[in-house]
């Protein structure tokens, strides 16, 4: 299987809240980082979603928490003026769980050293 289908294989098992075919892609090779230019994260679109068990499964696999997702009205200008980060989404769509997760998580990551 080549990487970008094994890719597309997280993304569609993440937006389908098939937890198991994601742990599968993650173990063919996929990368739980990797976000295609201008696009939200695996973790954004679990949330978006409504698949909080696979928000919890990708937090604590270690996504990126911090990735911010540059919204533009062009692919080839990022204005930078509108941004949105896994926190803002479930905080949006009211996944209070998740969001105890990434605080935790963000809290962690700010006191090392």
């Amino acid at each position: 299987m080549y990487k970008m289908q094994v890719q597309e294989r997280a993304i569609n098992a993440t937006e389908q809240g098939d937890l198991e075919d994601l742990n599968t892609a993650i173990k063919l090779g996929a990368n739980i980082n990797e976000v295609p230019w201008g696009t939200e994260s695996l973790l954004m679109r679990a949330i978006r979603c409504g698949h909080e068990e696979v928000a919890k499964y990708l937090i604590s696999a270690g996504i990126d928490v911090n990735y911010i997702y540059v919204k533009s009205d062009s692919p080839r200008e990022a204005t930078g003026d509108r941004h949105e980060t896994a926190r803002d989404y479930a905080e949006f769509y009211k996944m209070h769980h998740v969001l105890e997760m990434l605080n935790a998580k963000q809290a962690g990551q700010n006191q090392s050293p």
